[in-house]
């Protein structure tokens, strides 16, 4: 790739800014970013040159579980309570389904991030070991 130039210390400083602010996991993500927002284009150990002088490192992300929403979790319960009362037990059953898929859990992943600074990354969910679906 032939030489188009460096980055300003502005566009340092805006790149920065948005590293903080973003989710960026992998050197060619940086990449594609320093590409479309400065035009200009950088080898990967480039773009680990420049992480490393804006003091950014690889750091495993923490498992954070999802947050409850009670008030939906009480609208639910008051549209169910009345559907059961009319259900007769011993003909009828009522089944429960989860809308997340039983073999996809969350893991661990790595994200950029500023020295001595944490950042919350979710995480991505890990492919399946097998599948039950007979494909």
């Amino acid at each position: 790739m032939p030489y188009q130039g460096r980055l300003s210390d502005e566009q340092l400083a805006e790149l920065e800014d948005e590293l903080s602010k973003g989710l960026y996991g992998t050197c060619a993500q940086v990449k594609e970013l320093i590409e479309k927002r400065f035009d200009l284009a950088y080898s990967e150990s480039g773009i680990r040159a420049i992480l490393k002088k804006l003091d950014f490192v690889y750091k495993k992300t923490t498992l954070v579980p999802g947050k409850v929403d009670t008030a939906e979790q009480l609208a639910f319960l008051e549209q169910l309570e009345p559907f059961l009362a009319e259900t007769e037990p011993e003909v009828e059953a009522v089944y429960f389904m989860d809308a997340v898929h039983p073999n996809t859990t969350p893991a661990r992943t790595m994200c950029g991030a500023s020295a001595g600074k944490s950042k919350r990354c979710p995480p991505t969910r890990a492919a399946p070991a097998s599948t039950s679906t007979g494909r």
